[in-house]
């Protein structure tokens, strides 16, 4: 969970334990990391959702990371 402890806050630090539900954002940076298009094509996301309330900003990073990680499965 993400909390602010300051109104307006505009940094996270995430982290992930290992053998925990959410290890697939280790697979997601893993992906980001070996490819700077995918890097690109996220922070367009990103941007384009920047006008949207936070669920559907935090809804359309999710579509883009569930597709590269289906992806990523494939390969």
């Amino acid at each position: 969970m993400l909390e602010w402890h300051k109104p307006n806050e505009e940094h996270a630090v995430q982290l992930v334990a290992h053998g925990s539900p959410f290890e697939m954002f280790i697979t997601f940076r893993d992906a980001l990391l070996t490819c700077p298009a995918l890097v690109d094509e996220y922070n367009q996301v990103k941007l384009n959702a920047a006008h949207l309330s936070a669920t559907e900003y935090r809804a359309a990073k999710s579509t883009f990371i569930e597709r590269v990680l289906r992806e990523t499965k494939k390969q």
